[in-house]
């Protein structure tokens, strides 16, 4: 069993298809989300989701945002988003946001 699971930043469309599980950086702790889970909204920040498809993971730096569950879909809407290789990529990414939040120079 599978549901309908969109990233969507400013940037465009970072995933769009069927997952079946969806691992996000809650505001208030990481949390998942199964076909048929009651619906919600949830903030989230920035860090790493993960989206399981078919059985294989796909990994994603997402951005400050909101995680809409309902019926019919399951939309993560963030400020960032961007895929990638390996999980461990997301602490850069994670770092570089917060310097650019210091007011830091990029990289």
């Amino acid at each position: 069993m599978s549901f309908r699971f969109s990233i969507l930043s400013p940037g465009g469309k970072a995933f769009e298809g069927e997952a079946d599980y969806v691992a996000a950086p809650g505001a208030m702790g990481g949390f998942g989300v199964l076909p048929g889970h009651s619906p919600m909204i949830a903030a989230v920040q920035p860090g790493l989701c993960s989206v399981t498809v078919a059985g294989a993971k796909r990994h994603f730096y997402t951005g400050e945002g909101v995680l809409e569950v309902n019926r019919e879909e399951v939309v993560l809407l963030v400020d960032e988003a961007q895929t990638i290789e390996k999980a461990d990529e997301a602490k850069a990414l994670i770092a570089e946001r917060h310097r650019r939040a210091a007011g830091g120079t990029p990289r």
